[in-house]
């Protein structure tokens, strides 16, 4: 039987990796993870929200051990063809979680790392994302990380593209519901500033840092308007690497990353 969202699993992994905005966004988010993975206490990570084999088959290149997950079957069996082509069976695999009732699904091990890609935080409202960021801590191991790409309430780039081309009325649509990159547009969005992501993780987690991707780089949703423009997309990227180390530009991208540790219990 198929999970309800399965018919999104497709257009979900092809989404965010084509072409070359979602690329140059992509190579900033794994330049900060390879900062984290070097760092890390073991080897054993949990993905949530997994909706693309290229996470994987990169942590499986770095000699980690990965369990993906996602609510849908469809979605977690993406990643089966790719880590038997690549010979990394053993190092990938996938299961179902539902990410309103984590506490329903059993794992055997503790993380070093919780990931989450591509908005995948998103989906979810308030108090089920509090609930779930309190499962997540149980699920690490001491000094372990939870890692997110989140997408913030607001992107300047949307609003600038909306003013300069007459959409006024579009121009203030971020602040209730910003425009979906085209991967999910049945599902509703709920989209987080830093600060109230932080508010939601407090008891459990200490923020390590939050940077931005996509502040000088456009947002995945305007790929077709930059994807063939290559001489300015390099232009806008050396001004992301130069600017993704400012941590108050975090909640005006395209998206953020969060880094999180698991708080030490009080003795």
């Amino acid at each position: 039987m198929s999970a309800p969202f399965d018919h999104i699993a497709a257009p979900y992994d092809a989404a965010f990796p084509q072409g070359a905005v979602g690329q140059l966004q992509r190579k900033h988010i794994w330049a900060y993870l390879q900062q984290v993975i070097h760092r890390l206490p073991g080897l054993d990570i949990l993905e949530l929200h997994q909706g693309s084999d290229e996470d994987a088959l990169l942590f499986g290149s770095h000699g980690f051990t990965l369990v993906a997950t996602d609510v849908t079957e469809e979605v977690a069996r993406v990643i089966e063809p790719p880590s038997r082509q690549y010979s990394m069976p053993s190092k990938i695999s996938s299961q179902c979680l539902d990410p309103y009732h984590p506490e329903e699904t059993l794992f055997d091990k503790h993380y070093h790392l919780i990931f989450s890609h591509t908005g995948g935080l998103n989906a979810m409202d308030p108090a089920s994302l509090q609930r779930l960021l309190r499962q997540a801590a149980t699920l690490l191991a001491p000094g372990g990380r939870l890692v997110a790409v989140v997408m913030p309430k607001w992107c300047l780039w949307e609003m600038f593209y909306f003013l300069i081309t007459g959409r006024f009325r579009r121009i203030f649509r971020p602040w209730s519901a910003r425009q979906s990159d085209g991967v999910s547009p049945v599902l509703r969005e709920f989209f987080y500033t830093p600060r109230q992501l932080k508010r939601l993780a407090r008891q459990e987690f200490e923020v390590v840092a939050v940077k931005t991707v996509g502040f000088a780089l456009p947002p995945v949703c305007l790929e077709n308007v930059f994807s063939p423009r290559k001489k300015l997309l390099k232009f806008l990227n050396r001004w992301e690497e130069r600017l993704r180390r400012f941590s108050f530009l975090a909640g005006m991208g395209d998206r953020y990353i969060i880094d999180l540790r698991k708080r030490t219990p009080q003795r």
